[in-house]
């Protein structure tokens, strides 16, 4: 899938102009991605793999009632996983990065090209701070009669969400360093060097990645989609 910044992106780039609560719109456009941030429970993994794989389109109809910030921020994000996710997995093989890699480095030359600034410069404070009760309710009642998932606790995925999604970004080149010197210390025991980049890549990559043409393609046509159903 992209990675979480170049969704964020990519849905600014088409923000609409009647959206009224864009932190909710941000969230939506992590789609079921939050849920692999909670590591307590494997089943969320599961569920999250299985929320980009099957047919979301009555959820995103229910989810539409509460939030239609959220509703097409959800949208948004499964459409740009299914138009660049084939392309993330044919460089894994061609550039033997991997996939967290491929991810981070299209994320900090999107950031340049589209935002003119570096993830460490940028301002993380995308999403609200807390899920109102009717829009969880709605969200976890849907999930089980749609899909059959339950005991699925939003309100606490989502503070963990929150928590580890800061503990990425904030103090960003420090961690950087830090987790460079833990994989080296522990013979590459300790390996989240992939979520970090030093050196902003030249926009160029996106060409060389083949990306710069399905990111055009994929605003072209997705903004009618939006507002046929939206």
């Amino acid at each position: 899938m992209p990675g979480y910044l170049t969704h964020i992106i990519f849905g600014h780039k088409i923000l609409p102009e009647n959206i009224k609560n864009v932190k909710m719109y941000n969230l939506g456009l992590m789609g079921p991605d939050i849920l692999y941030y909670d590591k307590s429970d494997p089943k969320y993994k599961i569920i999250a793999d299985t929320l980009h794989e099957i047919d979301s389109t009555n959820l995103i109809k229910r989810l539409k009632q509460e939030s239609r910030e959220y509703a097409l921020g959800f949208f948004l994000h499964n459409y740009l996983d299914k138009k660049i996710h084939p392309r993330i997995l044919i460089l894994e093989r061609t550039t033997n990065k991997s996939h967290t890699k491929i991810e981070t480095i299209i994320d900090a030359a999107l950031l340049k090209k589209e935002w003119n600034t570096k993830v460490a410069k940028l301002d993380k404070n995308f999403f609200p701070q807390r899920l109102p009760a009717s829009f969880i309710r709605i969200f976890e009642e849907e999930l089980y009669r749609s899909f059959g998932i339950e005991d699925v606790h939003l309100k606490d995925i989502y503070h963990t969400f929150l928590k580890n999604f800061s503990l990425l970004y904030e103090f960003y080149y420090l961690k950087a360093v830090l987790v460079y010197i833990m994989y080296l210390i522990t013979f590459g025991n300790f390996n989240y060097k992939d979520y970090y980049i030093f050196k902003t890549p030249s926009v160029d990559i996106l060409k060389d990645y083949g990306i710069d043409i399905l990111w055009k393609e994929a605003i072209k046509e997705v903004v009618p989609l939006v507002k046929g159903i939206f």
